[in-house]
Formats: C-alpha cells, structure tokens, sequence
C-alpha cells in the first residue's frame, strides 16, 4: 500500500522532482498532493490519475467539479426520485 502511494505520487504527481527544500514548505506541498490524489481517485471519469490531472489544468469546468463537488464514496446512497439505490 505505502509503495502504491508513492507510485502514484510519483508519477502522477512528479513529487520526486519537487526541489523545494524548506521543511515547512515541503510538508505543505505534500499535504496538497494527498489531497489531490484523493479527490482525483475518487472521481468517476474514466481516465488514469496522470490524465485526470491533465484534464484538470486544460478544462475548468473539471477542475470545479474535483473541487466542489462532493465526492462519491462507495456505499453511499443515490436518490432517483423515490428509488434509492446503494453504491457498492
């Protein structure tokens, strides 16, 4: 899991070629991935992390929809109408 993580921060977030060296400030930045790569994985378009990133800085109507829309989990109920339907 931890090699998982890394990967993906690495690759899709090019973290190992990140050259701030202030303590505070890379701490900060970390916490700013983790954040993204979060929001990013629990988005439903059908693309690879690196390619929802991308997506992200040509298209500003995806990049509110990563950050202001509530993310979808697993389990969560959908309401359609009188139907409710569980994720999952």
């Amino acid at each position: 899991m931890e090699n998982d993580l890394h990967w993906s921060l690495d690759v899709a977030m090019r973290e190992d070629d990140c050259r701030v060296r202030e303590t505070q400030a890379r701490e900060n930045l970390a916490v700013l991935r983790h954040i993204a790569l979060s929001r990013l994985k629990n988005d439903s378009t059908k693309l690879g992390i690196q390619n929802k990133r991308l997506k992200a800085g040509w298209d500003e109507r995806y990049l509110e929809k990563l950050l202001f829309e509530r993310p979808r989990t697993a389990g969560q109920n959908i309401h359609l109408g009188t139907l409710n339907i569980s994720r999952g």
